[in-house]
């Protein structure tokens, strides 16, 4: 396109290069700048051509055109024969009685050969998580994963694996293989021994125990924000996961809590059922969010059975947020951080960012030398494109579909 077209220069830019001034325009130099003037004037409309496109563009309103049903039927074959199978797919819709993300998810099961080809462990070893989430019985976020594939990785390379989670009353029961009630006991809460009920099932091949408290700890139709007190409720969890160890005569090697809201189970382990009964185990806490430190007030943790004043103290854990503040708080995160034996994070990038920022980079340069970074990794049977149900289209690494256009056949 020429975009000098239509432009009126001064007589003394004459386009063909040849100056109608009187001025002596014979050398390079001058013609040069002659070249230079109209360059740049053709650029600046080049521009103005280009907003004013952008203008109409963004403007323009596009209009579908309705296809022919045969022509459709033509591409859901050719696409079928592709390997792009997606007869019986259902897409969510806002209108759905069930949002999408409350329908029942699948459970991988552990297969007989899962382990074939992995390397197996030496010192084998008996490791209890202690998590607020499993997926897929209880996800909210990425906590859930982890817990699932970290126990699933773990019990292929031949180790003991359960994973302790309050039984919230909005679990789908059916979701849980071979659920049963295992024993029942009492848990310590305000001066009161609560009824607690265990039970054991197998969710995505791992071992799940879960604790169901008599009163209104976990009641209601969602993982969190329920009418109970949360933080009250995952105290008592933490307590209970402990006396459920004692009065079963459990024994772990690890005992891996995650989050604020097992961050108090490394005080009540070793300021107490460490010299009851439970010798063997040490203490590995995870941080997947370091946003959330499990603000806590004195009295309430002394209302299970610890003196909360005695955590009140730079070196244990206060909040640093609320120092000099009247009255002074804990974190149940700080708290784990200082009474764990190891501290994990989800990577050596956010290992760093956690020491140089935030109100528990001191507590963690303090504990620096057990706390450790480690990428986290996914469960490739259960996050395999090729095999996942609620993929429109399936891929692998040796055929990748036409994604795009599955999605634009059925979404549009």
């Amino acid at each position: 396109m020429d975009f000098t077209s239509g432009l009126s220069f001064p007589s003394s830019l004459a386009p063909n290069g040849n100056c109608s001034s009187n001025n002596n325009c014979s050398s390079s130099f001058n013609h040069r700048s002659c070249y230079n003037n109209i360059s740049s004037k053709a650029n600046l409309l080049k521009k103005q051509s280009y907003v004013f496109s952008k203008y109409q563009l963004r403007n323009f309103k596009i209009r579908r055109v309705p296809r022919i049903e045969a022509q459709l039927k033509a591409e859901q074959l050719e696409s079928s024969e592709a390997g792009c199978e997606s007869d019986g797919l259902q897409w969510p819709s806002p209108n759905d009685e069930i949002p999408f993300w409350k329908g029942d998810f699948p459970s991988w099961d552990l297969s007989s050969d899962a382990s074939a080809g992995v390397e197996q462990d030496s010192d084998l070893l008996h490791i209890v998580h202690v998590t607020a989430e499993m997926a897929p019985i209880a996800k909210v976020g990425g906590l859930g994963d982890v817990v699932t594939g970290l126990g699933r990785a773990c019990l292929n390379r031949g180790h003991k694996v359960d994973v302790m989670i309050p039984f919230y009353e909005c679990i789908p029961k059916h979701c849980i293989n071979e659920l049963a009630l295992m024993k029942t006991y009492n848990s310590y809460h305000d001066g009161n021994w609560v009824a607690c009920k265990a039970y054991r099932g197998e969710v995505s091949g791992v071992p799940v125990i879960l604790i169901e408290p008599s009163n209104h700890f976990f009641k209601g139709k969602n993982i969190y924000g329920g009418s109970y007190n949360e933080l009250d409720a995952y105290l008592f969890f933490s307590r209970a996961c402990l006396e459920w160890m004692q009065v079963n005569g459990t024994q772990p090697d690890i005992i891996h809590v995650h989050e604020w809201q097992t961050g108090a189970l490394p005080l009540f382990y070793w300021d107490m059922y460490h010299f009851l009964s439970l010798q063997k185990p040490r203490i590995v806490l995870t941080i997947h969010n370091m946003e959330h430190y499990g603000e806590c007030r004195q009295e309430q943790l002394s209302k299970f059975g610890l003196d909360g004043s005695a955590y009140a103290t730079e070196d244990k854990a206060v909040d640093d947020r609320t120092v000099g503040h009247n009255p002074e708080r804990l974190s149940l995160l700080k708290g784990g951080i200082v009474y764990s034996n190891a501290i994990v994070t989800v990577s050596p990038t956010y290992l760093k960012e956690t020491l140089c920022s935030g109100w528990l980079s001191g507590a963690l340069m303090r504990n620096r030398d057990k706390y450790s970074g480690i990428l986290n990794g996914i469960d490739t049977e259960m996050w395999n494109p090729a095999t996942d149900i609620y993929l429109p289209a399936k891929f692998d690494g040796n055929y990748f579909c036409d994604v795009v256009e599955v999605l634009r056949r059925h979404l549009l």
